[in-house]
């Protein structure tokens, strides 16, 4: 564990449980999801970094983990040249990259990005912004765009809000739970488009 500022803060995990890790992530509730790369598995750890149980098992020098657009997760699984995809509880529910397809060799990072698009429509949509992209409080500016919705959900997928439209939408997340949560935009023509927000106190 390190501090903002980068000084070793002291260890947060020490367990006989763990023996490779590669990769740790916080889930929306709080818990750590640990890719155990020796053991072939993802461990679950409380907030405090105390071990809860395993999370998933039967992988194969995993190394990579980040959040799908749905709100599960994708593992890279090396031994297989494989992603897999599993639900926010470690059920397995299918390969997103097939073993050895694309190309792939042993994955040591996954991470999703949204498609790079052009055109006037694709022009008003990235003219909305959200600043900042972490706190507690988020100021969202429209420049006037042609916007049918703003709506806030959380990883769950659950709705959290609807924003109204205006040239410039605060929205306050004091109350929220912190967490990954997203604003997703609908267009007059009905094309879609998200902006991740992190709520952090």
């Amino acid at each position: 564990k390190f501090n903002p500022s980068g000084t070793d803060a002291g260890e947060f995990i020490d367990t006989v449980e763990l023996t490779g890790p590669t990769n740790i992530m916080q889930l929306d509730n709080f818990n750590w999801v640990v890719l155990d790369w020796s053991a072939g598995d993802a461990e679950l750890y409380d907030p405090q970094g105390l071990y809860i149980d395993k999370f998933t098992t039967g992988l194969s020098q995993p190394e990579g983990i980040t959040y799908d657009p749905d709100g599960n997760l994708l593992i890279g699984n090396g031994g297989t040249s494989a992603v897999k995809k599993f639900d926010v509880d470690g059920n397995f529910i299918e390969d997103v990259v097939p073993s050895g397809s694309g190309g792939l060799v042993q994955p040591n990072a996954v991470i999703v990005r949204e498609n790079v698009v052009a055109g006037l429509e694709d022009e008003q949509l990235n003219k909305v912004k959200v600043a900042p992209t972490m706190g507690n409080e988020f100021v969202i500016r429209t420049e006037n765009a042609p916007i049918k919705k703003l709506e806030i959900f959380g990883m769950d997928g659950k709705k959290i809000a609807d924003l109204p439209i205006s040239e410039t939408v605060t929205w306050n997340a004091s109350t929220q739970s912190e967490g990954i949560y997203f604003l997703t935009i609908t267009m007059e023509n009905n094309k879609k488009g998200t902006r991740k927000i992190v709520v952090k106190r």
